[in-house]
């Protein structure tokens, strides 16, 4: 047997974000405009500087750096969920399956390594038919009662996420980065482009997130079966599955 932890997560009870303006403030609902992410770890940040860095992937191999190290040193990084070329089969990614440069908990990683202070992630509308209920996102992040089949992340990803990470609302996000609805489109359009970099903004967010961790062992089972043909039982056939 192969023992490694799960980890689980529910939402907590002081989630915040507020947008300050030169003479007012901007004061975001939770599960309306925004939610934290489940892969976020609870505390406040708070940055006079924004950086959009598109689909924010660091993935040399592929071609596509949306920043360096260091780019994201002091800011509040905003990115779009998922990575350029969805669903194209051409694409440099993996296509019609999901890359691992793709998922939140790379994605938040390679921010912190950056030096961001916490990540905002928006839907990537332009490969969505431009469409967005972010009340069923919501829903399905945190739904209000048990799942039949819980949701989990491994533990040794999560635990090295010291950062507060928010997935905010299409509208929300317009707002933060005060651009129209046409310019906003055409931002996250360009972030399709291998050669898109980060564009930085002078606005001052605090984001508050509260997620409560846990986690639970669980194991792979992992058996070997000797080959008895004298010329092939030094090879080896891999068969994996797994129960979903």
């Amino acid at each position: 047997y192969h023992s490694y932890y799960l980890a689980t997560a529910t939402m907590g009870a002081k989630n915040a974000l507020t947008l300050h303006l030169p003479q007012s403030k901007h004061v975001f609902q939770v599960g309306a405009d925004f939610i934290p992410a489940r892969v976020s770890s609870s505390g406040t940040a708070v940055s006079q500087n924004l950086a959009f860095v598109g689909f924010g992937i660091v993935d040399k191999a592929r071609g596509h750096v949306d920043y360096k190290d260091g780019d994201l040193r002091g800011s509040i990084a905003v990115m779009l969920n998922h990575e350029p070329g969805e669903g194209n089969p051409k694409s440099p990614f993996d296509g019609l399956v999901a890359s691992e440069a793709s998922t939140p908990w790379r994605k938040v990683l390679d921010a912190q390594r950056a030096g961001a202070l916490a990540v905002v992630f928006v839907n990537d509308i332009h490969n969505h038919g431009g469409v967005e209920n972010f009340a069923d996102v919501a829903a399905s992040t945190w739904p209000k009662e048990k799942r039949r089949l819980e949701t989990y992340t491994l533990k040794d990803w999560l635990d090295g996420i010291r950062i507060p990470v928010v997935s905010v609302s299409t509208p929300t996000a317009r707002t933060i980065l005060g651009l129209s609805d046409a310019e906003f489109d055409k931002l996250i359009a360009s972030s399709e482009s291998p050669t898109f970099r980060r564009i930085e903004l002078e606005k001052s967010l605090e984001i508050t997130a509260s997620v409560n961790r846990g986690s639970l062992r669980d194991r792979n089972v992992i058996a070997a079966i000797p080959g008895t043909d004298p010329k092939l039982k030094d090879e080896w056939i891999v068969v994996s599955s797994h129960i979903d």
